[in-house]
């Protein structure tokens, strides 16, 4: 068993309170990692966040796992909190 922590969601959290949601349907979409983080990529820019913010956000769904992934994405989206 790893010694480290597993990533919270506080960074996606705070992303999301400074910028707010982006508009993005996560159902149906190709559930390929890449795929994903491109339709949350073109969906934040969509939504006007900074370049920085889109950066952060992309830097922490890959900062763990695939399930990780998805969490980011889904507090992007607002379908968790």
């Amino acid at each position: 068993m790893s010694d480290t922590a597993a990533p919270t969601l506080d960074a996606a959290r705070a992303l999301v309170a400074e910028h707010g949601t982006v508009d993005l349907e996560l159902v149906g979409l190709d559930g390929n990692a890449f795929a994903i983080m491109g339709a949350v990529q073109r969906a934040s820019r969509h939504a006007n966040w900074p370049p920085e913010a889109v950066s952060a956000l992309l830097a922490d769904m890959q900062s763990d796992r695939y399930d990780h992934l998805l969490q980011v994405a889904m507090v992007a989206t607002g379908d968790i909190t």
